[in-house]
């Protein structure tokens, strides 16, 4: 924006990508024109310097000299890991800085946005300022699967910019133990757990491993409260390992329990 002098009859804004200023009223693209205080530019590429200049007409056509200001585009990277337990932080970390230099921008505000899915509103979660080298780094609660992304709003000369969107997959907990780790031929044995977040009526695998991998011998909805209890009985002395897999849902990945070993003999 800027104040029109007294006898200033119209105004002349234009604009050219990088850093050199339109030296007339002609040069560049316009912006604006017309009698006014401020002028808003519109089709900016992210990443990229703009130069602007602002120039008063008389009656008589005659222009002032130019008013000139260059902004500058930005870049914020964003990493995080791909997957995350049910419960854990996600930490985001971005670098923020001038696209054509490379020029670390230090004490920027940053915030991180998250969102279910793609077609949903992004949500502000966490906000934080960038070190001197131009570093954030910014944590959430996982809940739920998401994406993630990185927000610079821009100060001063230096233009705003959204970092690439990360997603992020988050992992149910599984939980299993045993009732007994060694017992006589054909004893049963209770394999319990629980899942979380708890799922009502989502079917869980038990799983013993085999020569050939991991089979699947039996599986179950769980209850109320997330909770499961598979009986096995080994008939032949032997070691036997089990463990729990849930599948994946709508909001969580699949995940596996810890493997459990029972002695037969």
């Amino acid at each position: 924006s800027w104040t029109n002098g007294a006898r200033t009859a119209d105004v002349a804004v234009r604009m050219l990508a990088g850093t050199t200023a339109p030296a007339t009223p002609s040069a560049g693209t316009a912006v604006g024109s017309g009698l006014r205080t401020s002028a808003a530019a519109k089709g900016l590429k992210a990443g990229t310097d703009y130069a602007f200049s602002v120039f008063a007409l008389g009656d008589d056509g005659a222009a002032s000299a130019a008013r000139s200001v260059v902004v500058r585009g930005t870049k914020l990277t964003a990493k995080t890991a791909k997957a995350i337990n049910h419960g854990g932080k996600v930490k985001v970390t971005g670098t923020l800085t001038r696209a054509t230099s490379g020029a670390k921008i230090a004490g920027a505000t940053v915030k991180l946005l998250q969102r279910p899915g793609k077609g949903t509103a992004w949500k502000t979660v966490a906000t934080g300022k960038t070190s001197a080298k131009g570093v954030v780094t910014l944590t959430h609660v996982a809940r739920r699967n998401g994406q993630y992304a990185l927000r610079f709003g821009g100060a001063g000369t230096d233009v705003g910019v959204t970092s690439p969107v990360r997603t992020v997959k988050v992992r149910q907990v599984v939980t299993a133990t045993l009732s007994k780790s060694r017992v006589a031929p054909g004893t049963e044995v209770t394999v319990s757990g629980s899942v979380t977040p708890a799922s009502k009526g989502h079917t869980v695998k038990l799983q013993q491993r085999t020569k050939k991998g991991w089979k699947e011998i039996a599986s179950q909805k769980l209850a109320k409260k997330g909770t499961f209890a598979f009986t096995v009985k080994p008939a032949a002395k032997g070691s036997y390992e089990y463990r729990v897999n849930s599948p994946a849902t709508k909001t969580h990945a699949a995940a596996t329990s810890p493997a459990r070993t029972l002695k037969v003999a």
